[in-house]
């Protein structure tokens, strides 16, 4: 429950919500959930003591050097879009520090343009980038149904956030000679994948991150593009945890993340195991 995001969600919206749940939103028997969490996570009153170190008790102010659009992106990124909760690096008290959707050159945003953002959220399809994982159901359940007018509010701001952290780079002008095991690939081809199907791997930040986790899962468990009004069809990725070795997905994605103009990390056989392990897909 993102509540120290909601804390900046101001009076009319939060009354909308209000009603919204309370005339709109079918009540259902349902018992909760026991808490499977272990001590000390379950001790709630503890939290009394975070929520006086981190929680944030004022409403979200517009900036009056900013333009209304900048102000209304940052207010949906920071309020109830609660973008801070996956895409924000936590500290030893996970409490958030600064935001990961920067723009960054190689695994950022420096260049998807605030049009291509746009087009991403509403169609999950733009500029050759497809949205995985959980993200997936971001834009199936809540994104595709924004106005045009706070999508390019949304991606307005993001565009603004400073480039910070790090990751690998991507030089269109450099034919790289991937790295690791060579693949019995034949022609290496451009990775430029293929608009409104699939993505492209060329460039594409989630290629270029520094920390490869969420690429080793994607190729573990697979996945599928999100499923819009607006956009084509979904196409799925099969699953190849019970295809391949740790080994085996090592040279493939250090492969990947070093073709076409990409420079990034290797992957290492001990990441591999390591998410292997975390998600079960043995």
């Amino acid at each position: 429950m993102p509540y120290t995001s909601f804390s900046k969600i101001d009076d009319e919206d939060m009354h909308a919500l209000y009603a919204y749940f309370m005339h709109d939103v079918e009540p259902i028997a349902e018992a909760a959930l026991r808490t499977q969490l272990r001590f000390p996570y379950d001790q709630c009153w503890a939290m009394a003591f975070w929520n006086m170190a981190f929680a944030p008790t004022g409403r979200f102010m517009p900036d009056p050097k900013r333009d209304a659009q900048w102000n209304r992106g940052t207010y949906l990124v920071q309020s109830l879009g609660h973008c801070g909760a996956c895409h924000t690096p936590r500290r030893p008290a996970y409490n958030e520090t600064t935001y990961t959707l920067t723009s960054l050159e190689g695994a950022g945003l420096a260049r998807l343009s605030a049009q291509d953002i746009t087009s991403l959220l509403k169609t999950g399809h733009g500029e050759g980038l497809i949205p995985f994982g959980s993200m997936v159901e971001v834009v199936e359940n809540n994104t595709q149904f924004l106005t045009d007018q706070d999508l390019l509010a949304i991606a307005t701001y993001l565009k603004s956030l400073p480039p910070k952290g790090r990751g690998g780079a991507f030089d269109p002008n450099v034919a790289a000679t991937p790295r690791g095991v060579a693949l019995n690939t034949g022609d290496r081809g451009d990775g430029a994948g293929v608009a409104m199907k699939y993505p492209r791997l060329a460039s594409n930040p989630g290629v270029l991150v520094a920390e490869p986790d969420s690429l080793i899962r994607l190729l573990l468990q697979g996945g599928h593009a999100p499923s819009t009004v607006y956009g084509p069809l979904p196409k799925e990725m099969p699953a190849f945890g019970k295809k391949l070795t740790d080994a085996e997905i090592v040279n493939v994605l250090s492969y990947v993340r070093s073709a076409w103009g990409n420079d990034a990390p290797l992957v290492t056989t001990r990441e591999v195991r390591a998410v292997r392990n975390a998600v079960g897909a043995r």
